[in-house]
């Protein structure tokens, strides 16, 4: 073939793919880049390096031992020991702990973690077997509780106090599990999750603290957590992070949470040596962009709670701070604080694993996280740059397109050759 003709083809195909390239370019410019792809960002977590723990910041409450109560059966008895299992932080940073063993609350104030500053007592009726609880903005109670023997559905029931633990209503749930967690979403509703098998979100009041009905519990029951801006983990996907190691990964510990805009989750991870078992909770902030922006460890539940696992024993509190439940019949009880402001240059818990091998992706031990649902801008928001990037990256395509066109043309059509000359050249 004549060079001229590989010359003009290859000029097209160069030109064509420098416009595809800078319409994409600009076309990206238009939404987040998180709102516009489908495709989970990577978190690549390597190899987890045990037995690096980081400490807690403060220690926001703490009870002796005679403050409160644990439960053991009899030596030689069937039943499992237990101290407190529940705890809730409230928006004005006061502190909530469920007392089971007494049947109350303890209450500390902000700042002040030494003793507790006052004491709810719980009503034996309906409460006398009260599962799980959490404090609204307005400090009204709401608790779960098993139903008396008899008649009836074998769901747990909902009550709400008042802040001095005075009865308001009770209601029914559809809660089959008797450790669901209990959480007050964004619009200040009362949401329970894992209340039925399968990772489910179920409402359980109005915004105004109202109890709803049995059928309307069913028919919002959602697979999505509402969080705060619009975002929930779950439902339509339009953004997400897969988190993978090269340690085995376990289930979500507590619920996930959004700081700053960006998912919180706590992750289990586990190793079995040969000589013993390991098993520690990894918390991650994740990035917009992938990655994260501040991941640690911490001990899990089973180590530092006494007796069997706690209904609530982490949480994320309403300032964007990490909490976890902490017990030992010798020392109290105690709640940690961790904070999830991102650290510029902290040391990682992690170590890098072996590079990938070559061909497709292999998730070694990985899990996928539930994705974050992220809204995507209205075209009326848009400034009026963004509204034509696209076409100016398609004014530029054709401008391209025709330039190597019009190149190619007078290679093979030179000044003063006729329709003889071109047809020898073809020939």
């Amino acid at each position: 073939m004549h060079p001229t003709r590989r010359f003009v083809p290859a000029l097209v195909r160069a030109s064509l793919a420098l416009a595809a390239g800078l319409a994409l370019l600009l076309g990206a410019c238009v939404q987040p880049a998180a709102a516009t792809s489908s495709v989970p960002a990577p978190v690549a977590l390597g190899i987890h390096r045990f037995g690096h723990l980081r400490p807690p910041d403060a220690i926001v409450a703490r009870a002796d031992p005679d403050q409160v109560g644990f439960s053991s059966p009899p030596k030689g008895a069937d039943g499992v020991s237990y101290g407190p299992w529940s705890f809730d932080v409230a928006q004005d940073g006061s502190v909530w702990l469920l007392d089971e063993v007494n049947h109350q609350l303890l209450v500390w104030q902000p700042g002040q973690p030494n003793r507790p500053a006052r004491t709810v007592p719980l009503p034996m009726d309906p409460l006398e077997r009260i599962a799980n609880f959490t404090v609204a903005p307005d400090h009204t109670i709401y608790a779960t509780y098993v139903s008396p023997p008899g008649p009836g559905p074998k769901t747990l029931r909902l009550a709400a106090l008042t802040p001095s633990g005075q009865l308001r209503w009770t209601a029914e749930t559809i809660d089959e599990i008797f450790n669901a967690q209990l959480r007050i979403g964004p619009d200040n509703a009362l949401y329970m999750y894992g209340g039925r098998p399968g990772q489910w979100w179920t409402p359980l009041t109005t915004p105004a603290g109202r109890p709803l009905p049995v059928a309307e519990q069913r028919r919002r029951t959602s697979p999505q957590q509402l969080l705060p801006g619009g975002l929930g983990l779950a439902g339509r996907t339009l953004g997400g992070w897969r988190v993978t190691s090269h340690s085995d990964l376990g289930a979500l510990a507590g619920t996930p949470a959004l700081v700053g805009g960006d998912p919180v989750v706590v992750l289990e991870v586990t190793q079995q040596p040969t000589t013993r078992f390991r098993y520690e909770y990894q918390v991650l902030r994740l990035a917009r962009a992938g990655g994260t922006s501040l991941r640690f460890a911490i001990a899990p539940e089973a180590r530092v709670v006494y007796g069997d696992a706690p209904m609530t024993g982490l949480r994320v509190g309403p300032d964007g701070q990490l909490y976890q439940l902490r017990s030992s019949r010798g020392a109290g009880v105690s709640i940690a604080r961790y904070s999830l402001t991102p650290v510029p240059h902290g040391p990682p818990t992690t170590t890098p694993g072996p590079p990938p091998p070559t061909g497709p992706p292999i998730d070694n031990g990985g899990i996928t996280t539930p994705t974050v649902t992220l809204p995507t801008t209205p075209a009326a928001t848009h400034s009026p740059v963004r509204q034509w990037l696209p076409g100016l990256a398609g004014v530029t395509a054709a401008t391209l397109t025709g330039l190597a066109m019009w190149l190619g043309y007078r290679r093979r059509h030179r000044v003063g050759q006729g329709p003889r000359t071109r047809s020898r050249m073809a020939s």
